[in-house]
């Protein structure tokens, strides 16, 4: 791989990381704010924001070329 293909797969695995870290984050302030205040956080919107972390994950996986296990997905 020529170094300013390495460098773009490097920043577009970057991106999925930082997209991951920020949502993952996000998610579990949602939480966190909800325990405090004595407020429901409505499952279905965790649940939804979960499963587009996991298929951000399994993207960044995919993209070095790991490959789900059966039932993961």
């Amino acid at each position: 791989m020529k170094p300013a293909d390495l460098a773009k797969h490097l920043r577009t695995l970057r991106g999925h990381a930082e997209t991951i870290v920020v949502r993952c984050r996000a998610v579990e302030d949602a939480i966190t704010r909800g325990e405090m205040f004595g407020v429901d956080v409505p499952a279905s919107s965790i649940e939804a924001n979960v499963k587009a972390i996991e298929k951000r994950m399994a993207a960044a996986a995919a993209m070095i070329g790991i490959q789900p296990t059966k039932g993961a997905e």
